[in-house]
């Protein structure tokens, strides 16, 4: 009985370090914050990675039922904090 215990302990040992590990590798990189407005015109905060080509910050939807991705389709006029290249934004789907 004492190895079934053991093999428990090992699993939720093994679980929190990869859960740990997510957690810091999802904050490595260029994390943002974009604030979008939603339907009754309240501001939304939701951390995203972004991508910088050519000087142009882009977002992706890894999914285009995303609540974020359809607030910023409602309501193009966005904010990133901190933004790579400090301006109004307004968003734009491809």
């Amino acid at each position: 009985m004492k190895w079934v215990s053991r093999i428990f302990a090992g699993i939720v040992s093994l679980m929190f370090v990869m859960g740990i590990v997510q957690m810091l590798a999802s904050e490595s990189g260029e994390v943002v914050v974009l604030t979008t407005i939603d339907e009754s015109g309240t501001e939304q905060r939701t951390r995203l990675w972004i991508v910088d080509l050519d000087g142009t910050p882009y977002l992706r939807a890894g999914d285009a039922r995303s609540q974020w991705y359809a607030r910023l389709v409602s309501h193009p006029d966005i904010r990133l904090e901190p933004c790579p290249h400090p301006r109004k934004l307004r968003g734009s789907t491809r």
